[in-house]
C-alpha cells in the first residue's frame, strides 16, 4: 500500500524508481505524517523558512531581557554565596 500525503491526499511514489516512496516529514505542518516532495517544496521547506526567521527575531527581542536576568542572578549568587557556604559547612558539621 503506497504512502499517502498528509498535505494533498495522494499517493507518494518516485517517478525516477516506480516504486513506492516514504516521503518527506511534514513537520512543522503536521506533528505527524509524510508529505509528496512536491507539497514539501511548496509548502513544508517554506513553513521550516518561516519558523526559522521567526525564532531568529524572536531571539533578537528576547536575549537582551535575558541576558540582564542572567548578569542578575550572577550578581545575587556572588552576595549570597558566601552566605550559603557558610549554612552548607555548617549543615556538614554536624
Amino acid at each position: 500500500m503506497p504512502t499517502i500525503c498528509c498535505i494533498c491526499d495522494e499517493a507518494i511514489w518516485s517517478p525516477a524508481f516506480k516504486y513506492n516512496d516514504f516521503g518527506n516529514d511534514a513537520y512543522p505542518l503536521y506533528e505527524e505524517g509524510r508529505a509528496c516532495n512536491a507539497c514539501n517544496r511548496e509548502f513544508v521547506i517554506p513553513a521550516r523558512m518561516e519558523a526559522v526567521r521567526t525564532a531568529e527575531a524572536v531571539r533578537k527581542v528576547l536575549e537582551p531581557e535575558i541576558n540582564k536576568i542572567v548578569r542578575t542572578a550572577e550578581a545575587v549568587r556572588k552576595v549570597f554565596e558566601p552566605e550559603i557556604n557558610k549554612i552548607a559547612k555548617g549543615t556538614m558539621q554536624e
